[in-house]
């Protein structure tokens, strides 16, 4: 039977942030429990602002990204971004694009397609996004990339400059020339906590201040606070931490999503069951529209949900998010028999062992993630779930506090 404790917190301070700032004992208490004892974080906490945000060229190599960017636009040179198949690969991909095309850059975008190409920027996602009839002068990576040494090779021997913007640990070091926005890997750690959508507003900030000190008369009327609606989805669906600016971005991103001017979100919310007038939370994001849109890109494209995201067309924004509702009840029932076929697995063979791996020759790609989550969670162990793809065991694994699957 499990035990509550209660170790009350200080109540000097919990008296002085009751005080000043007009709350209830319970949400003083709460505050500080959370690390926010004095009455100016404490506010700052609870009452996040746009304003207080970072410098976005405090992140290395932020700059040099957005001034090549800037030289894209300035010379109307061709784009190409290829974004990751989750919801903050769809986010990160739908804001960049939107927001080049507010300076009248139409960039082509592409998405990987997981069985087909596989995870992240590979070699044939390269080829596919280069072989785009016009030569590209410039590609950008987003929520991918850090690790694909050879495919960067590729793509600047095609004579095209390289942008990666991503939040992924580094195993190998890229190749010279290649502009990596990742905190992880050339920060101090003080924005690690950014998923890739996060940085990519970073980014469209550092933009807009480049095009602001041009005096370029279209980015006076471009108005930041009006992506946030997707980048809260993002950061939410990515399981960051909601602290510093993520917290700022999620708690204004929500608010905005419960007014969003975005047809395709309207439809989603719509198809999801859910009433934005109520306001929107972050469960809804995480049980209704993050599995949604994850779902094309498990069974599908997922440059559907980011033609959802960028569309004015109503139609087009209710047929597509049909479609999503359909692959996400699809995707339901796979998990499901997955995760039944697994569980008598573990319990046959492995249910005395301190790490779990399990095997199915059928069982689909775009859902071993989910399931390795659900095994880990559900048994508290290192949890392996591989498929068969070709003549090779292919999958995915998760794990509890403590134990780190990959060093």
């Amino acid at each position: 039977m499990a035990v509550w404790e209660y170790n009350p917190q200080p109540a000097k301070s919990v008296g002085a942030l009751r005080k000043q700032l007009q709350i209830s004992h319970a949400t003083a208490e709460l505050v500080v429990r959370a690390g926010f004892d004095c009455p100016d974080s404490a506010r700052e906490f609870l009452h996040p602002r746009l304003s207080r945000i970072s410098c976005p060229f405090e992140i290395p190599n932020l700059q040099k990204a957005a001034e090549r960017i800037c030289q894209a636009l300035d010379h109307g040179q061709r784009i190409v971004i290829c974004g990751d198949y989750d919801v903050d690969g769809v986010t990160s991909t739908a804001l960049l694009v939107d927001f080049l095309k507010q300076f009248g850059n139409y960039a082509k975008f592409i998405v990987p397609l997981r069985l087909e190409e596989g995870y992240g920027l590979t070699r044939k996602t390269a080829e596919r996004a280069m072989d785009c009839g016009e030569k590209a002068d410039l590609f950008i990576a987003l929520d991918c990339g850090t690790n694909s040494v050879d495919e960067a090779a590729f793509i600047q021997s095609q004579g095209c400059d390289l942008i990666i913007v991503d939040h992924h640990q580094s195993k190998q070091k890229l190749p010279e020339g290649v502009l990596l926005v990742n905190p992880h890997v050339e920060g101090n750690g003080s924005d690690s906590d950014f998923c890739t959508v996060g940085l990519v507003f970073k980014l469209t900030h550092g933009i807009l201040k480049l095009k602001r000190d041009q005096k370029d008369p279209t980015a006076f009327n471009i108005t930041l606070r009006d992506y946030l609606d997707i980048v809260s989805m993002g950061t939410i669906a990515d399981l960051v931490p909601l602290t510093r600016e993520n917290r700022i971005f999620t708690r204004i991103g929500l608010k905005a999503l419960s007014n969003t001017k975005r047809k395709g979100l309207g439809s989603l919310m719509r198809v999801s069951g859910m009433n934005a007038q109520h306001g929107v939370k972050p469960v809804d994001v995480s049980f209704k529209l993050g599995p949604r849109i994850n779902a094309s890109g498990r069974l599908a494209d997922a440059s559907l949900a980011v033609e959802l995201l960028l569309s004015d067309d109503s139609a087009f924004c209710m047929e597509t998010s049909l479609k999503l509702d359909s692959f996400n009840r699809e995707r339901q029932e796979i998990e499901r028999s997955i995760v039944e076929e697994a569980k008598r697995q573990v319990e046959r063979t492995q249910a005395d062992k301190s790490g779990l791996v399990v095997f199915g020759k059928n069982w689909h790609p775009g859902v071993v993630g989910i399931v390795a989550s659900r095994l880990s969670r559900d048994y508290d162990r290192p949890c392996i779930v591989l498929g068969k793809e070709g003549d090779l065991a292919k999958g995915s694994g998760r794990s509890v506090e403590g134990v780190n699957l990959v060093q």
